[in-house]
């Protein structure tokens, strides 16, 4: 009885100086620190960070250069920091980077498994696309303090909590700050095409985008794609006098591009602002209070995954798996799913599927909604012959399309 006691004792000692840890961790982000790389990064003289700029360099080397000076290790190609990027967007070519870097975990079993936090740093230059301020905003620069600074900051404060506090996880966590969201979530999507550890490995995806603006409260996206999220969020949460609103969507942000791989993820958002797209996004929008706040939630999530003895996952395939790709728009349909767009040269377009189309069944199986045909789609690999049932005018035609690879 007596070596149990002890042994009792000993392990609620471990657990306290563990919990002392991250409280000490968490207490390194505060207001100005996070403020401080938005100050940096939504400054007017990097003109809106636009991808492919002198600007949006300068802000990648900011973040490759705090990652490098606490102790972060480089995970980019040629052991630097940066993963080159190459797009075309808006009938131009974008030559940019990613920056990536990693905390090894502590675990010999569990470290070789990775916690990703993602955060976009590119915006919008001055108004060159997706700008909501019209001709007003035309030629100004638009700094996106919010839109996504604070996520950036966010990211780089995590991790000078987790090495400046010491903070000891069993799984890795991975840093990426990814350029060209604001033209399609080019930078994540190009990562999960060349990942730099394989994505099957990959237990789990934190986005943090748009966190700067807490007015009512944080969104927390994406709490249905895994059991252990409910619980890392009711944890991280406690003592911060923060709202967080756990929705069961999946957001629209760089996540999307892991989760299409069926890596579960949460999403941190704290919503659109009237100045969203525009050169009123600037730094003294931000409430950074609030905003240090959210970082240290995220930062308690990281800690409880990376710490967890497993991550499960709700979606419908393993890790890293590929999803099937057809290349249409759809609306929904009275008889199933009517295709509104049909990309060129893409799956859908070689085997003869047309704008106007009603999709009624896919392999047999009727498809009434959008969610019953991505159900029916996703049961298929890429490379796949399937077989597509579709309305066109008063005629019912069966196609045979070869699914590609998204």
């Amino acid at each position: 009885l007596a070596l149990l006691a002890m042994l009792v004792f000993v392990l609620l000692a471990l657990v306290s100086l563990v919990a002392q840890d991250a409280e000490k961790a968490a207490r390194t982000i505060t207001p100005d620190s996070f403020h401080a790389h938005i100050k940096f990064l939504a400054d007017p003289k990097l003109e809106g960070r636009l991808p492919g700029t002198p600007e949006i360099r300068k802000a990648g080397h900011y973040i490759a250069d705090k990652l490098r000076s606490w102790g972060v290790t480089p995970k980019g190609e040629e052991s630097g920091f940066f993963q080159k990027v190459k797009y075309t967007a808006y009938g131009k070519e974008y030559k940019c980077r990613n920056v990536v870097g990693i905390i090894p975990g502590t675990d010999e079993k569990l470290k070789s498994e990775i916690i990703l936090i993602v955060a976009h740093y590119d915006h919008l230059g001055k108004g060159v696309y997706a700008s909501r301020a019209g001709r007003a905003g035309r030629g100004k620069v638009h700094a996106g303090a919010d839109d996504n600074a604070s996520g950036t900051a966010g990211l780089l404060e995590i991790a000078r909590a987790i090495t400046k506090g010491k903070l000891k996880l069993k799984r890795s966590v991975l840093f990426l700050a990814v350029t060209g969201e604001e033209a399609g979530l080019q930078g994540s999507r190009y990562y999960v095409e060349h990942p730099l550890v394989p994505l099957e490995k990959t237990q789990a995806v934190i986005n943090l985008d748009m966190i700067g603006c807490y007015k009512r409260g944080v969104a927390a996206m994406g709490v249905h794609m895994s059991a252990q999220f409910d619980k890392a969020i009711d944890a991280a949460v406690k003592g911060e006098d923060v709202k967080v609103s756990k929705q069961r969507i999946q957001g629209r942000g760089d996540n999307v591009s892991f989760n299409n791989r069926f890596i579960p993820s949460i999403f941190f958002w704290t919503g659109f602002t009237d100045f969203y797209h525009t050169p009123k996004d600037t730094t003294d929008t931000i409430n950074k209070k609030k905003g240090a706040a959210v970082c240290r939630v995220a930062l308690g999530v990281v800690e409880y995954l990376a710490n967890a003895d497993k991550i499960e996952s709700a979606l419908e395939r393993p890790r890293g798996s590929a999803k099937p790709y057809l290349g249409v728009n759809l609306d929904e349909a009275p008889d199933g799913v009517k295709v509104t767009r049909v990309a060129s040269d893409s799956p859908a377009d070689k085997g003869g599927l047309k704008k106007g189309d009603i999709i009624t069944a896919v392999a047999g199986r009727k498809v009434s909604s959008y969610r019953a045909f991505i159900k029916e789609l996703n049961k298929h690999n890429p490379d796949d012959k399937v077989k597509v049932t579709v309305k066109r005018g008063s005629d019912t035609k069966k196609l045979e399309i070869k699914l590609g690879k998204r």
